[in-house]
């Protein structure tokens, strides 16, 4: 199942309402609702939004901003609010949570502690790009804690939900998540970026749809050719593992039975992991979380004799942890060791 937000724990994945950007540079020009300051002394101009700040914070945060300060401006150059204008090339959403976050304005990036995964995104990306080290940190720990390097970490996640940061909102439904589009986006920004460590985890995400529903969603030609090849073969790949050597440790594992009603539970327990689950990423899960997941598994589970449920258990434990260990190979990128990802 992808992964989403439940509606029922008072997270709203939408935008704050109130939010005012305008990224039309024909169309006039709007002061941000969020981020003005009267007694601000310079206006960042991102899209169409204005935002009127101050240069001593921007300095005392990005060596950037205060080289660029440092650099004697044209007398007539433009003006708003009796202040200096400063064109920035800048995704509008990104300027506006890069600048909430510099002056504590949280409610803008998220609620109850949970960043929006926009706010994310460009803390990862205007922090990098205006070195401003502490933004990019917050943000590549957000994502790096959901889309982690150990399997450890991995079974401490939700499968049903992001638990660092809620996904985007549908473009025709604000109300409602979009797992697909979350899902290239975040390729999209670890690729931009160079967050070579999380590609396993979230390659590995794309599998929790079908390839129909990854391949023709709106955003999908946004993913370059290569990662997406690599989503594919990996994909084809996992599959190829669960049906050999997969099934193969389910089949041994249960190989010896204790009574008629267990051999019958065995044989009917590798017919049903014989199929296809609709969420390749469930195969990692611990045993006990791949069948409460799989409905076709857990009758012949529960049927199964107390020694073949743990051996089960024990077999599917060490196939996992096989396969997470060479999970960058099955997606094209090499070994988790030389997973590196770019600095400052």
């Amino acid at each position: 199942m992808p992964k989403r937000r439940r509606t029922e724990d008072g997270m709203s994945d939408e935008e704050p309402q109130d939010l005012t950007l305008e990224d039309n540079p024909e169309g006039p020009t709007v002061r941000s609702g969020e981020v003005w300051f009267d007694d601000g002394n310079i206006i960042l101009r991102a899209g169409n939004t204005e935002f009127k700040v101050h240069r001593g914070v921007l300095a005392s945060h990005s060596p950037v901003f205060a080289d660029m300060f440092q650099v004697p401006q044209p007398t007539r150059g433009p003006t708003v609010d009796d202040c200096p204008e400063v064109r920035l090339h800048d995704d509008t959403f990104d300027v506006t949570y890069m600048l909430a976050a510099l002056y504590g304005k949280t409610d803008l990036l998220g609620s109850d502690g949970v960043l929006r995964f926009r706010a994310m995104r460009a803390m990862i990306r205007l922090g990098k790009k205006y070195q401003i080290e502490h933004l990019r940190n917050d943000g590549l720990r957000c994502l790096k804690r959901e889309f982690t390097m150990t399997l450890e970490d991995f079974d401490k996640l939700d499968p049903d939900e992001y638990l660092n940061f809620s996904p985007l909102p549908k473009d025709s439904n604000p109300k409602a998540i979009d797992p697909v589009g979350t899902m290239v986006a975040t390729i999209n920004l670890a690729l931009e970026c160079g967050i070579q460590s999380v590609l396993p985890a979230v390659y590995l995400l794309t599998t929790s749809n079908t390839l129909g529903e990854f391949l023709y969603h709106k955003d999908a030609s946004s993913i370059p050719f290569d990662a997406m090849r690599s989503c594919i073969y990996g994909r084809e790949q996992l599959l190829q593992e669960w049906l050999g050597s997969g099934n193969a440790h389910i089949s041994a594992s249960t190989s010896i039975s204790h009574t008629g009603d267990c051999k019958a539970a065995s044989i009917s327990l590798v017919r049903a992991a014989s199929k296809c689950p609709d969420d390749l990423s469930n195969l990692l899960l611990p045993w006990v979380s791949l069948v409460e997941r799989w409905d076709t598994l857990k009758q012949p589970s529960e049927r199964l004799c107390r020694t073949c449920k743990q051996n089960v258990q024990l077999s599917h434990d060490t196939w996992r942890r096989k396969v997470w260990e060479d999970l960058p190979k099955y997606f094209k990128l090499g070994v988790w060791g030389d997973l590196q990802d770019a600095e400052m």
